[in-house]
């Protein structure tokens, strides 16, 4: 486990990062310590130390994919607003 600066070992078990709780250390991932997290979603994802502390992972994919649907919905909605006007008509 990685260690904070007095020598104990650092725990980050029911700390919240993002959409993540961590549950339970998880085997090393390239040599760095891992941990099990659940997501709002339900779903569980392994992250290690230094990504959750960084912000780097934040949920387990959901998020970013309901961001990227909600883009291209957006973009959609833009498209045939567009065309309504009557600007994508060419004259």
């Amino acid at each position: 486990m990685p260690r904070k600066r007095g020598g104990q070992p650092l725990d980050l078990v029911g700390q919240r990062f993002g959409w993540l709780v961590v549950l339970e250390p998880a085997p090393r991932v390239g040599g760095l310590v891992a941990w099990r997290c659940r997501c709002g979603c339900g779903r569980e994802a392994v992250a290690t130390t230094k990504v959750l502390r960084s912000g780097g992972k934040t949920s387990c994919g959901c998020r970013r994919r309901a961001t990227l649907q909600e883009f291209r919905d957006r973009g959609r909605q833009y498209k045939w607003l567009w065309l309504d006007d009557g600007i994508g008509n060419g004259g």
